[in-house]
C-alpha cells in the first residue's frame, strides 16, 4: 500500500498504531525523503497560529 499523508500529526499516529485491517495489525513503515526543515516549517506555522488564536481570544485546539 502508498498511504500518503500531508498533516504530520496524523502521520505520526499513523506510523505509531498501523493499520487492522479485518483485525489484521500491520505496521506501517516509513518510506519517504521528509526533510527536516520541511518538519521545521510545519512547527513554525503551528506555533504561529497557536500564537494569534491566543491573541483573538480562541482557544486552539489539540490538532493546532
Amino acid at each position: 500500500w502508498l498511504i500518503v499523508v500531508t498533516d504530520f500529526q496524523t502521520r505520526s499516529r499513523l506510523l505509531r498504531s498501523g493499520l487492522s485491517p479485518r483485525g489484521l495489525a500491520h505496521q506501517l513503515v516509513r518510506h519517504d525523503d521528509l526533510l527536516l526543515g520541511d518538519y521545521r516549517l510545519h512547527l513554525r506555522r503551528s506555533l504561529v497560529r497557536r500564537r494569534m488564536l491566543e491573541a483573538l481570544g480562541a482557544e486552539p485546539n489539540e490538532e493546532a
